[in-house]
């Protein structure tokens, strides 16, 4: 276009300059300035139809986004019609596709969203923590891990009541993953697990065999301080820890963004801070992609 309008300037120079010298020449500027107007209306109107045709092309594809999503709603509210109390009831019912459903675990009158897999291990798997980003903070009160927080489809904590009910007089495996930076995902499968009500401090029972990649940091790890079966719930403004009456000047979850262990799930994501994820096998949160913790009744 810049070439159109530099040709069209040149011609008018052209034509100004030779009226004064060749007045017979006035019939053909005349007519050439007619021409250049029809040729600047006609370059307007490509400019604005080309505008015309971005913002309906943007406009189809936020329509097209706007779709996929409402479908997408539309699929986790049919599933959630049918009342399922986990994702193991609706992986036995014929759902076989990983993702987000709605589950009844408090009753039909508290619905909720959860992340599905039913891929891993034979499918059914109910994530109670999932982690892919730094988008949502795991550095909470004891009334946020109570009822839970975050994004579903991205990194949430499903919430203590919601595991004590899930888990109360079931026969419960414990999955937890880790996959790290190169795409390798670890894992660590326990054979028992359940937590109990708030009234007894979301006490953490856990048993084996534990098998997997990640190694065993959770229950027969050879070091007694670092065997969490048993343990309570701590958090930064309620201190439940094993040795909270030794180490009174600290609160294992307030000094360290989340908690204290060789199996520290909850830390500072990307952060100095967050050391020691699942050690030995993990060191490092820099090497960290993802963090998963899902559980099923056998």
């Amino acid at each position: 276009m810049a070439i159109v309008w530099a040709a069209l300037l040149m011609s008018a120079i052209v034509c100004t300059s030779s009226q004064y010298i060749y007045p017979k020449e006035n019939d053909r500027c005349a007519s050439n300035r007619e021409t250049m107007m029809e040729i600047r209306e006609l370059l307007i109107q490509q400019e604005r139809i080309k505008k015309s045709v971005e913002f309906i092309g943007q406009m189809v594809k936020r329509l097209k986004e706007d779709v996929t999503k409402t479908h997408e709603d539309v699929q986790i509210i049919k599933r959630g019609l049918e009342h399922y109390t986990d994702c193991r009831d609706y992986y036995l019912n014929g759902y076989k596709e990983s993702g987000v459903y709605l589950i009844y675990p408090l009753g039909l009158k508290n619905q909720m969203r959860a992340y599905c897999d039913m891929e891993v291990q034979g499918g059914g798997w109910t994530a109670i923590q999932k982690r892919t980003s730094g988008s949502v903070g795991f550095n909470r009160t004891w009334a946020d891990y109570k009822k839970g927080f975050g994004d579903v489809t991205d990194s949430y904590w499903i919430g203590n009541d919601v595991i004590h009910q899930l888990t109360k007089g079931r026969n419960s495996s414990l999955y937890v993953s880790i996959t790290l930076t190169n795409g390798t995902t670890l894992y660590e499968l326990y054979n028992q697990f359940s937590v109990s009500g708030e009234s007894d401090k979301y006490r953490l029972f856990l048993g084996g065999p534990a098998t997997g990649t990640l190694g065993d940091r959770m229950l027969n790890t050879g070091m007694s301080p670092y065997n969490l079966s048993g343990m309570y719930f701590s958090t930064p403004d309620r201190d439940n820890g094993r040795y909270s009456h030794i180490y009174s000047d600290r609160n294992c979850a307030a000094y360290w963004g989340g908690g204290c262990h060789a199996a520290f799930l909850n830390g500072p994501w990307s952060s100095t801070d967050w050391y020691n994820p699942w050690s030995p096998t993990v060191m490092y949160s820099r090497d960290i992609e993802g963090v998963l913790m899902m559980i099923k009744a056998h």
